[in-house]
C-alpha cells in the first residue's frame, strides 16, 4: 500500500489523495497503540497533516492469518487526474 501512495511517484503532487481512515488488527501481547501510531506517523509524515490526517482504530487479536503480528487497513480516496486516468 505504502508503494502505491509514493507521494514521491512519477505522477506528482497534484493528485495526491486524502487518507480517510486506518484500522489495524494487533496481536494482543504486540502493543497496540505503538503499532497504530508508528503507521499513523509514517503516513504523517509522508503527506503532512492536510492529506495524510485520518480517523483510527485499533483492536487486539489472540492471532491473525500467517502468523503476522499486525495487519492494517487503510481507506483512502481515490481520484482522477488531469488527464481523466485513476490516481491515488
Amino acid at each position: 500500500m505504502i508503494a502505491g501512495l509514493d507521494p514521491s511517484g512519477s505522477k506528482g503532487k497534484d493528485v495526491r489523495a486524502p487518507v480517510h481512515s486506518v484500522r489495524a488488527s494487533v496481536l494482543a501481547r504486540r502493543g497496540i497503540s505503538r503499532a497504530l501510531s508508528g503507521f499513523s506517523d509514517l503516513i504523517l509524515q509522508l503527506y503532512g497533516p492536510e492529506t495524510g490526517g485520518h480517523a483510527r482504530s485499533a483492536v487486539g487479536m489472540a492471532g491473525l492469518p500467517l502468523g503476522v503480528p499486525v495487519e492494517i487497513e487503510a481507506e483512502v480516496q481515490i481520484r482522477a487526474d488531469r488527464e481523466g486516468h485513476r490516481a491515488v
